[in-house]
């Protein structure tokens, strides 16, 4: 089988990226994440040396991973880890499940 190619959008080089095209600024979504992280705050058993801000990552964190589609049991296990691994604490299975339920519509894309 023979293919007809043109060999000059083969040399042609890739558009470059606009240096002054810039992301657009989405409140809601700065809005969503603080108050995941106030909602993870209260919720998780944190140890007392953990900073606002080391909750606040793990908040986006989980809210990224809400966004591109991840379901209920997904979020719940990401939250056991981290209540487990990341806290050293115990994980109530219960507290976890209804945390899930209540993080999800909050960081889901609107």
């Amino acid at each position: 089988m023979n293919l007809r190619m043109n060999p000059v959008c083969l040399l042609a080089p890739a558009p470059a990226a606009d240096p002054l095209c810039r992301v657009r600024y989405n409140p809601r979504r700065d809005l969503a994440d603080e108050a995941l992280a106030g909602l993870l705050w209260m919720s998780l058993d944190i140890p007392q040396d953990t900073t606002l801000e080391e909750v606040k990552e793990i908040a986006q964190q989980l809210a990224q991973l809400i966004r591109c589609g991840a379901g209920e049991s997904l979020v719940q296990a990401q939250l056991e880890y981290w209540q487990r691994e990341h806290f050293c604490r115990p994980a109530s299975r219960d507290k976890i499940l209804t945390l899930a339920r209540r993080v999800i519509p909050l960081a889901a894309p609107r």
